[in-house]
């Protein structure tokens, strides 16, 4: 029973890993885009930097440890490399230099019609409250979860 759990928790984990990143890659993914210009009001430096160049980074990252979760062999280290990714992305949600809105945990649903760089709040979802979803936080928090116990079912015994 125990080496079931141990494969589906792999096989969630890795394949959402591999999704997500895979997204990131094909340039789908609207988050990065939004830290960006969140990020640039808020005076960041190096705020451009976020777009293209760390979402591809992360992609790159969140595709590697999806592979090497599902791969018994590499489920450790994977597991390890997919929870950093994910508390990474749990504390760009959180912090208050990017000022996410919605107590932090909300983000918009995609872009507004026309949205084109450089990126400046305006691109994203209408100003209505209703645009914005803490869906990616709590999807995150699910996938944080799964992580650590990917991580407790693959320690050695």
């Amino acid at each position: 029973m125990q080496n079931i759990v141990k494969w589906a928790v792999a096989l969630i984990l890795g394949v959402f890993l591999i999704a997500i990143g895979g997204m990131k890659l094909a340039g789908m993914a609207h988050i990065f885009q939004f830290i960006e210009a969140k990020a640039t009001l808020n005076g960041l430096p190096l705020a451009g930097f976020f777009h293209p160049q760390i979402n591809y980074f992360v992609g790159v990252l969140e595709v590697l440890a999806g592979i090497m979760i599902i791969a018994p062999v590499s489920r450790l280290a994977g597991g390890l490399l997919g929870a950093g990714v994910i508390a990474g992305a749990l504390a760009f949600h959180l912090a208050a230099f990017v000022g996410l809105d919605y107590l932090g945990i909300a983000t918009p649903t995609g872009f507004a019609e026309g949205a084109a760089p450089p990126w400046e709040l305006s691109d994203f979802a209408p100003a209505d409250p209703a645009a914005y979803s803490p869906m990616l936080f709590i999807i995150a928090c699910v996938m944080f979860v799964l992580a650590v116990a990917n991580l407790a079912l693959s320690r050695k015994a």
